[in-house]
């Protein structure tokens, strides 16, 4: 399918539907930005965690994922983010572990 033609709508209706966070895994940093914009332009709380992420959005995050809620809907992030962050692992599995990981793309 071209690009625009709907297929990140795949997983972004699913996650603001569900409780939650949904994780996106991308090596695309342009496309996660364009994603995360576009999503916050329409009031979805979507973030990124990448190597570009300031460190005030990266405690957010951290929080968000730690205590739940309607803060963050659709995270993303790099491969790179999810192989060299202990922390991030530990979060996102407790995370799991609490039932708020909804969705994994």
């Amino acid at each position: 399918m071209a690009a625009g033609g709907g297929k990140s709508l795949c997983y972004q209706l699913p996650a603001v539907l569900r409780d939650g966070v949904a994780l996106v895994v991308s090596p695309l940093l342009s496309l996660i930005q364009d994603q995360v914009m576009g999503l916050a332009a329409l009031g979805i709380p979507a973030f990124m965690l990448t190597s570009t992420t300031t460190k005030e959005n990266e405690k957010f995050i951290y929080k968000a994922l730690e205590k739940g809620g309607d803060e963050l809907k659709i995270l993303y992030v790099t491969p790179e983010k999810i192989s060299k962050s202990k922390r991030f692992m530990s979060k996102l599995e407790k995370c799991h572990h609490a039932g708020r990981l909804s969705n994994f793309n």
